[in-house]
């Protein structure tokens, strides 16, 4: 792997500290999301939280790499799909007509 060759020599720790924090943001903006009433937002954040755990499982040697990886990408996939959606209905508000 020439373009990602660099990568093999960085310790099991780094991808586990990068993991977690990136766990510990979207556990934060799921409890904001959540706490401003807009659903949508707070389950995709909350199904990013849930892949950021497969990759730690991955990274502390839990689980094998093709399950815990497969398993990782379908969450995020579901969890953008949601951000997007959410994203979406907060931008493009229903606007009624004044009456």
């Amino acid at each position: 792997m020439p373009l990602g060759a660099f990568l093999t020599a960085w310790p099991s720790a780094a991808f586990l500290l990068v993991h977690l924090v990136v766990f510990v943001l979207a556990s934060f903006f799921a409890f904001r999301a959540f706490g401003a009433g807009n659903d949508a937002l707070g389950w995709g954040f909350t199904l990013l939280a849930l892949a950021q755990l497969c990759y730690v499982a991955y990274d502390l040697d839990v689980v094998v790499v093709l399950f815990a990886h497969g398993l990782a990408e379908l969450i995020e996939i579901a969890g953008l799909g949601f951000l997007f959606a959410g994203a979406r209905l907060t931008l493009a508000a229903p606007k009624r007509p004044e009456v």
